[in-house]
């Protein structure tokens, strides 16, 4: 009928060595392929007209025809024995069987599990990927952070006392500038940081997609069934998983052919994941120090030295003011992920085809 030959990359799923999806041989409309097929008296000279109503030629007809055996499909006594494709021993013996006849357009397929297969002389082998399923990705949000927030903004808050840290003040944390205040280091001090903050992020999306589940097989193909039948019936290669017809696109099954499978050449995965937004920063502040300086600047000596702010009380005896100085910490940054992303899409058959099978 003039099928293009399918091809590409497959997902396999799990087929047994006698069926696809379901019992593909059929019971009561397939002819058992271990039995001698219904045979028809061929006609005078051996020669049988071919199954479109055209007789092959000589050379069309003895094509495909293996070394000292007989071409199944075509009609013709091909070793000379006296009988046609499915009467003669040696079609029966490749597996061919008499099978009700394909409607115009329809190839006929014996099927087999996987690939790459072991096709019947004269059919022409087609992967194929039948029956997909696939769940809907899983999505999640997440978030990188792309401009640490800042701990050098704000107030210090300060506590004192003559012989506990107790009275509140705050002095400005400068922005990681030069500060001019003046510090009162006597007695009893407590320093406490200021939280980050500002910062950016950005929102991310992680997507995991099942494996997808199908039926791989191979449809050796004949375009043209044989004769040597009852009447009402034709020649056909019998795979493994049954005798089946297969056209391109999608169609109803013919009545004798009743149980149908979608098909394709291979599997389009199609599934995404939404955007997500919404993520923000946080994190903490480590490491405060403040450096004190006797310079306009945060220049020269006259100071206490690194004092750190991290809420401990210290005693610093009865020392002079200072007038200057700078804080500085390290951020260690946090993002929270935003919301939004949900499954989209699905998969899809390329090339797609219909199957229909005996039973």
């Amino acid at each position: 009928m003039g099928r293009r030959a399918i091809g590409g990359a497959l997902i396999a799923g799990a087929v047994s060595a006698t069926g696809v999806g379901c019992s593909l041989i059929a019971s009561g409309i397939l002819d058992d392929a271990a039995s001698q097929p219904d045979a028809a008296t061929p006609a005078e000279g051996g020669r049988e007209a071919a199954t479109d109503g055209s007789a092959p030629s000589d050379a069309d007809a003895r094509a495909a025809v293996p070394e000292g055996g007989e071409n199944c499909t075509n009609g013709v006594d091909d070793n000379g024995d006296g009988l046609v494709d499915c009467a003669d021993p040696f079609c029966v013996g490749a597996g061919f069987i008499c099978v009700p006849p394909a409607p115009s357009g329809w190839s006929y397929a014996g099927l087999v599990a996987g690939s790459p297969p072991a096709c019947g002389a004269g059919t022409t082998a087609a992967p194929l990927v039948m029956d997909i399923s696939a769940a809907p990705a899983v999505c999640t949000c997440g978030c990188s952070v792309t401009q640490p927030p800042t701990c050098e903004s704000g107030s210090i808050q300060v506590l004192s006392g003559t012989s506990a840290c107790t009275a509140s003040s705050t002095i400005p944390a400068g922005d990681g500038n030069c500060a001019d205040a003046s510090l009162d280091f006597s007695y009893y001090k407590a320093f406490y940081p200021p939280g980050p903050t500002g910062g950016a992020c950005a929102d991310s999306v992680g997507a995991s997609l099942p494996t997808p589940t199908s039926t791989q097989v191979t449809a050796c193909e004949n375009a043209m069934a044989g004769a040597g039948c009852s009447a009402g019936k034709v020649c056909s290669w019998n795979g493994p998983g049954g005798t089946c017809l297969v056209v391109d696109g999608g169609a109803a099954c013919p009545p004798a052919y009743p149980h149908g499978h979608d098909a394709g050449s291979a599997i389009e995965d199609m599934r995404d994941c939404g955007a997500c937004s919404g993520c923000t920063v946080s994190g903490t502040c480590s490491n405060g120090v403040l450096s004190t300086y006797g310079s306009p600047g945060c220049t020269g000596g006259g100071g206490v030295g690194p004092v750190p702010v991290d809420g401990g009380c210290g005693f610093y005896g009865s020392l002079a003011r200072v007038t200057f100085y700078r804080y500085s910490a390290t951020p260690l940054p946090a993002c929270t992920p935003g919301a939004g992303a949900g499954p989209s899409g699905g998969v899809a058959l390329l090339n797609p085809s219909t199957v229909c099978c005996g039973q």
